[in-house]
């Protein structure tokens, strides 16, 4: 699909602009998944802008914009390179909780505390957005990656998440995520 998009790096930051033809997927309560193409000859095939860990906003006129993290694969083709991004929850992958950590609240109290944990290594760009409020106040504990419990705390209390790009007055890029039934 034709459109803007735009890099950053891993603060936020706008690093490039280009265009280009991508396909992507958004997920409901998963990780939805782009390939764009960019000529091996051109200005814009550089590591800087390409590299692994990078954000990438595809924007459309007819679509929702779409946000998400450079990563493997990546094609060398004759004349183009395919990248490859996945939806920012993809991080989250990587950001194993402590043994038996255990949260009492609602499922959006253990939403908040599940993003704000994984982002106390490194940021990963995500921030709360609309949570609901509603559900039991239980105790919970939680030993997998981050994303595993989000899922998991979705699927067991009819919740969904959905992420969106932010940008603040500089053009500095968030990842909104919000947490709803």
């Amino acid at each position: 699909m034709a459109g803007l998009k735009t890099i950053y790096n891993n603060q936020g930051v706008p690093i490039t602009d280009f265009k280009s033809t991508a396909v992507w997927s958004s997920l409901l309560n998963d990780i939805g998944e782009a390939v764009f193409y960019v000529a091996t000859n051109g200005v814009k095939c550089k590591r800087n802008y390409l590299e692994f860990g990078n954000y990438v906003v595809l924007q459309h006129d007819k679509l929702p914009d779409w946000v998400g993290i450079i990563d493997t694969p990546r094609v060398w083709h004759s004349g183009y390179v395919e990248v490859h991004a996945f939806e920012v929850p993809f991080l989250l992958k990587y950001r194993l909780l402590p043994l038996g950590l255990t949260i009492i609240g609602t499922p959006g109290d253990k939403f908040k505390s599940l993003i704000n944990y994984a982002n106390n290594s490194f940021d990963t760009l995500l921030r709360v957005g609309d949570v609901s409020s509603g559900g039991s106040n239980v105790s919970e504990t939680f030993t997998l990656d981050v994303f595993s419990c989000i899922k998991d705390l979705a699927e067991n209390n009819d919740y969904e998440w959905v992420c969106s790009p932010q940008f603040d007055s500089i053009g500095t890029l968030t990842v909104k995520i919000d947490f709803a039934k």
